[in-house]
């Protein structure tokens, strides 16, 4: 649920590096959520192979979210 925080955090700051910052990690953790607690409970989510890989392409968004890489910031022109 506290992943929405940073939703918020980033629609209403005002510079674009913030607003980059808060959608990766509210995107981050929004899967990481989602893949670990509701697919594991409820079993709506079932390969494991899909599963492990989303995983890890969350945890390289809540990377992103914390510490923008300089070729991101260069791609993104911030």
């Amino acid at each position: 649920m506290f992943q929405f925080f940073f939703l918020f955090y980033s629609v209403l700051t005002e510079r674009k590096i913030e607003k980059i910052n808060g959608y990766f990690l509210f995107a981050g953790f929004f899967m990481v959520a989602f893949l670990t607690y509701v697919s594991e409970q409820f079993g709506i989510f079932p390969p494991i192979g899909i599963r492990r890989v989303l995983i890890a392409l969350a945890l390289i968004f809540i990377y992103i979210g914390f510490t923008v890489p300089a070729w991101l910031r260069r791609a993104l022109k911030i």
